[in-house]
């Protein structure tokens, strides 16, 4: 399936208007820092959060996300870079980045990826590099990765 999609840019007053507007609605009282990410994303509707290990090492990403169904969207975050202390910061960037994407490219992603299908004969999970994004082979066919 050919994709012909046209990418929205936005101007970084556009990104810190949508980032205020979005902890406003998510944080109660004031907001610290730093802001707890696992929190943000959590409350996303239809936002899962997931752990996988050797992702970074494997494939040269920390994280990825991807949609699962119409109304899911999976964030996968490589276990090492979860789970150790030397990565504490790099595992909140890359959580927000993944959260990110979703955020500002949801349409697109409910739009134009394709269904996941044959979920009984679950694939290693396999990632080629192409321009801009991931392809990544979980079941029978590629799922597009957005970046």
């Amino acid at each position: 399936m050919p994709f012909n999609l046209v990418a929205p840019t936005y101007t970084a007053s556009r990104l810190e208007r949508m980032a205020i507007t979005l902890l406003k609605g998510r944080i109660k009282g004031s907001t610290t820092v730093p802001i707890d990410i696992d929190f943000i994303l959590e409350q996303e509707p239809g936002v899962l959060l997931d752990y996988i290990p050797g992702i970074k090492t494997r494939f040269g990403v920390a994280g990825v996300v991807y949609r699962e169904d119409h109304q899911r969207f999976r964030v996968i975050i490589d276990a090492e870079v979860a789970d150790s202390i030397k990565y504490h910061n790099f595992y909140r960037f890359t959580v927000a980045e993944e959260f990110a994407h979703i955020k500002l490219h949801k349409k697109i992603g409910e739009e134009s990826l394709p269904q996941p299908q044959n979920r009984e004969r679950k694939k290693p999970l396999h990632c080629y590099p192409q321009f801009n994004h991931i392809i990544v082979d979980l079941w029978d066919h590629t799922l597009p990765f957005l970046f």
